[in-house]
């Protein structure tokens, strides 16, 4: 006996979870520059009127055709053939964004672990690599 699916409680919900998933940290850190560049204030009325247009039909043409054909990423776009390859490029993408989310981690996670020790390792010319330009940051005289 097949099970009922389990379902979201309303299209908010649904929305913001979609949401949710789609926004990445490079999203987050780069926006504020993004919005500078271009013109502050008068970049947003346009951004926000195209991302409503465009970005949300798109996104819930996705979705929607996930759901009706039941098929993942790679499947779903087989409808249309000139599509194949839309697929598996969001595949190769997500792979490549997880690829770099997981450097960004690692780099945090090593500067956590040599924060932990009583000299700073970035704090002290090593002679092993250091050269001409290299100071020790703890003997400069700040006046």
């Amino acid at each position: 006996m097949d099970e009922p699916r389990e379902q979201w409680d309303s299209n908010l919900e649904f929305l913001l979870g979609s949401i949710g998933m789609s926004i990445g940290l490079g999203n987050i850190w780069r926006f504020p520059y993004v919005a500078y560049e271009n013109g502050g204030g008068a970049f947003l009325i346009p951004y926000i009127i195209i991302m409503t247009l465009v970005g949300r039909s798109m996104f819930y043409m996705e979705m929607l055709l996930g759901q009706f054909r039941s098929a993942g990423a790679t499947l779903c776009f087989d409808c249309v053939p000139l599509a194949r390859g839309v697929g598996w490029t969001m595949v190769y993408t997500c792979f490549a964004i997880c690829a770099y989310y997981n450097l960004l981690l690692s780099y945090s996670l090593n500067y956590l672990y040599y924060s932990f020790y009583d000299v700073l390792p970035w704090t002290v010319c090593n002679p092993d690599w250091a050269n001409d330009e290299c100071y020790d940051k703890s003997t400069v005289l700040v006046t």
